[in-house]
């Protein structure tokens, strides 16, 4: 898996990082500037109608980084000595067009033409010093340019809270038992040593689950919002963070994981916008809500949680607990 370095410090950088990274963009209104297959494409990965955008300039070596920033890579933005946010990347686009209209161009004329599109922005809130350690970097890396990172460990996803915002369709593994899902579990705690097997251990945990939850079905209810959606755009979203879970934790997967839609609540419900309370849908007073959010927040509040139950209540308490309230 590639991790893409982003630094989003300087006064540029961090103009950008607040337009199109901590405020997504309406597809409706950069589609001026995109191809009909590049529009056709954006809409297929982002159902939702939303995008996040980051670009770089050709300067120095960054087209043929921006040749390894394929779909399913993970961006990390970073600045001020930590990593702040992380992204997914689902498709990209040389558009020169596209970056001056969003961004203008630099000192020396240049606009941030190679472009990708990004989901599941998380904000994060991790040290430099703890970031090298995770990514297995020197101590003295300075995090200064873009650059692409491959590392093959699913550890760094869990460890970066990750591991349930990549797509899970991909390497889906039928087979997986119930058997493959405890020692999945068990070799994966990150107290243990990894070795190369867990890669295919991860994919064992995830496919387990997503069968667990859909089983052959082609539709499938969110226990959030309660809509009827293909399964390909629900995931198998813990109730409590996996990261956050004891290893007991983990392998009560009949109450841990439910159902939850790409639509807006996986992300609504990972970020602390919403959380279940007392079986019911509720939302966090401390958070910003623009006027769309706040709409569809309003639609799903006070809604009854379709996979709330007294055997599993102790991991929505936890996240209302630790997630909404901060």
């Amino acid at each position: 898996m590639n991790f893409i370095i982003q630094p989003a410090g300087g006064e540029a950088a961090s103009s950008h990082y607040a337009k199109t990274i901590l405020n997504p963009i309406k597809i409706s209104d950069i589609a001026a500037h995109l191809s009909r297959s590049d529009l056709n494409k954006l809409a297929e990965l982002h159902p939702d109608g939303v995008v996040y955008i980051w670009g770089v300039t050709r300067k120095g070596s960054n087209p043929s980084r921006w040749g390894n920033f394929v779909p399913n890579s993970v961006a990390l933005f970073t600045g001020r000595n930590h990593l702040l946010a992380s992204g997914v990347i689902t498709y990209s686009i040389h558009n020169p067009r596209l970056a001056e209209d969003l961004w203008g161009t630099d000192d020396d004329g240049y606009p941030w033409e190679y472009m990708y599109f990004l989901k599941n922005i998380l904000p994060q809130n991790i040290h430099y010093v703890e970031l090298r350690q995770i990514l297995g970097l020197s101590e003295v890396y300075p995090f200064r340019r873009c650059e692409v990172i491959s590392r093959d460990n699913p550890m760094i996803l869990e460890k970066l809270s990750l591991q349930e915002t990549i797509d899970e369709d991909e390497d889906e593994d039928e087979t997986a038992t119930e058997e493959d899902y405890q020692t999945a579990v068990k070799e994966l705690d990150p107290s243990k040593p990894l070795d190369e097997r867990t890669s295919v251990l991860s994919r064992k945990e995830q496919s387990f689950l997503r069968k667990h939850l859909f089983r052959k079905k082609v539709t499938n209810f969110c226990g959030i919002c309660g809509k009827e959606y293909p399964v390909e755009l629900l995931v198998a979203g813990h109730i409590k963070p996996r990261s956050k879970c004891s290893i007991d934790e983990k392998l009560d997967y009949k109450n841990i994981v439910m159902p939850v839609c790409k639509m807006g609540c996986d992300d609504l419900y990972e970020k602390g916008y919403i959380s279940i309370s007392k079986g019911k849908v509720v939302s966090c007073p401390d958070k910003y809500y623009t006027d769309a959010l706040k709409t569809y927040v309003l639609k799903i509040h006070n809604l009854h949680c379709l996979y709330h139950s007294p055997s599993n209540e102790k991991y929505f308490l936890w996240h209302e607990t630790n997630r909404l309230k901060k």
